[in-house]
């Protein structure tokens, strides 16, 4: 590896930490990403994609350099308005930490939950209690090709589906309900968890799709 020249660290760095705050009175939890320390450090975009997501496609591939820190791949870095999904860190020992990260934009969902019971009062059917709302960060990505079923053939209704990319506190299971807000563009509207992929420490994964008409 390349020496590293400490006087090209010019880029101001944000180092970010996953808050986690709940609404004593409803229950409701939010996650959000906020600022924890400031670093120098090199950012580098590359022109190849890194595979952030292992069911999804990846994100365009950036090469962060700063001098060592006790960063984690539960962190995550920003960097003039832009999100950087961290998927490798590197120390050499020569003092410094270089970080292989993917360009991603961050958009802040919603999802309302349940919890299946029996009642017993009525007869031992199913019933769904809703559970407090949670809100997060996540990134949105297009479903690798591989991961997409064939789509019935209906001329009526057409049906999206997506890779959803979590903090691994953001637990959520098949059949839950996923929103994203208006100004998430052309991803705006209401999802429906189908799998969930857990075994990352450091991420979740969970494949959403929604029917629209025509």
């Amino acid at each position: 590896m390349a020496l590293v020249d400490a006087g090209r660290l010019s880029d101001r760095l944000t180092v970010l930490c996953l808050d986690r705050e709940e609404d004593e009175e409803t229950g409701e939890v939010t996650y959000r990403w906020l600022p924890m320390d400031r670093r120098w450090g090199r950012v580098e975009l590359g022109t190849g994609r890194n595979l952030f997501s292992q069911v999804g496609i990846g994100a365009r591939d950036a090469a962060i350099t700063l001098r060592d820190y006790p960063l984690a791949l539960h962190n995550a870095l920003a960097h003039r308005g832009r999100h950087f999904f961290l998927t490798s860190l590197d120390r050499p020992g020569d003092g410094f930490l270089h970080v292989h990260a993917a360009l991603v934009r961050v958009t802040e969902w919603q999802a309302t939950r349940h919890k299946a019971r029996l009642d017993k009062s009525g007869g031992n059917r199913q019933v769904q209690d809703p559970l407090p709302a949670i809100r997060f960060p996540a990134v949105i990505t297009e479903l690798y090709l591989g991961n997409t079923p064939p789509q019935e053939l209906d001329h009526a209704r057409t049906e999206s589906r997506f890779a959803l990319v979590t903090p691994p506190e953001v637990i959520l299971a098949p059949g839950d309900l996923v929103t994203a807000p208006p100004h998430a563009g052309g991803v705006a509207g209401v999802y429906v968890v189908e799998v969930c992929h857990c075994l990352d420490e450091h991420k979740r994964e969970y494949q959403i799709y929604r029917k629209e008409d025509v």
